[in-house]
């Protein structure tokens, strides 16, 4: 499994991370090129179409982006070709079996998380916007003046306030509900014996709104402070992201047409119950 791991990583190095931005803006300036000037969408419809889109061209290629139905022989593309060049340490290959699930699991994880990552912070950022708005619109305004209007890696990477934006939403929404970890070796805790074999658990949800380590824990406050947040894709899942909310931000007015959505916890990945309607406005100088 760690092999595994570490075969997928391999194509979400730094020269494919600056080789996605330029892909995910071609996408998403498409996208939204094909809204009115004005009208509502379904956030959550909306993001779960585009970011399809951006995951499959970034993580799958340009053959499976454009043409998705066709037979998993076409898949050997840039991360596929990391996957097929791969060794085990027993210097076995991984079967052709385990090189498509590879890449459905690294598209599952690069588009589902993502799209309901994206609409819970569009939500958020839309309702907190008389707090939120102003500084992330001019955090956009001067990085961008900085950076002649290219969003590239670098430009990405410095939009920390963004950043901490989709870190926020993260806390308050984290995808999974429970994680699960398999006891390797017993351990002593707090006077109580976590015995190996057993399934260790934690709940994300809980953990991030637990009032003695956050000091407002139900609200949203991109500048609160958080601890490191691992995982396989978290790079490109924040690439995708903010990218994304880097356009939407400079081009659009966002305002709710609904209260607050809420959590469905029966679901797999917790999204946000129901459509997420939002009003939307093409701003006619766009930053």
């Amino acid at each position: 499994m760690q092999q595994q791991l570490k075969f997928v990583n391999k194509g979400l190095n730094l020269i494919n991370m600056k080789a996605h931005v330029g892909k995910i803006v071609m996408e998403a300036e498409e996208w939204f090129s094909r809204w009115p000037d004005s009208g509502e969408i379904d956030l959550m419809k909306e993001f779960s179409q585009l970011i399809i889109l951006t995951a499959s061209r970034c993580l799958l290629g340009k053959e499976i982006r454009e043409n998705v139905q066709t037979k998993f022989a076409h898949l050997y593309q840039q991360l596929s070709d990391v996957l097929i060049n791969a060794r085990y340490l027993v210097d076995s290959m991984p079967t052709d079996g385990e090189i498509t699930g590879l890449l459905l699991a690294a598209l599952f994880a690069g588009q589902h998380t993502s799209n309901i990552t994206s609409t819970w912070m569009g939500l958020l950022i839309i309702k907190n916007q008389s707090e939120s708005m102003p500084n992330l619109l001019e955090e956009q305004k001067q990085i961008m003046d900085k950076y002649h209007e290219e969003l590239s890696l670098d430009s990405l990477s410095e939009m920390n306030l963004l950043h901490a934006a989709t870190q926020e939403t993260l806390r308050l929404y984290p995808p999974l509900v429970l994680l699960m970890r398999k006891v390797i070796e017993s351990i002593l805790y707090n006077r109580y014996v976590i015995s190996k074999g057993n399934i260790a658990v934690t709940s994300p949800p809980i953990a991030h709104r637990i009032s003695n380590v956050y000091k407002t824990p139900e609200e949203f406050n991109p500048k609160t402070f958080l601890g490191r947040h691992s995982c396989l894709g978290e790079k490109f899942a924040y690439l995708q992201v903010k990218t994304i909310w880097s356009i939407l931000l400079r081009k659009f007015d966002f305002e709710l047409c609904q209260e607050h959505s809420e959590p469905d916890y029966s679901a797999l990945v917790v999204e946000p119950k129901g459509p997420c309607i939002v009003k939307f406005k093409r701003k006619i100088d766009s930053l």
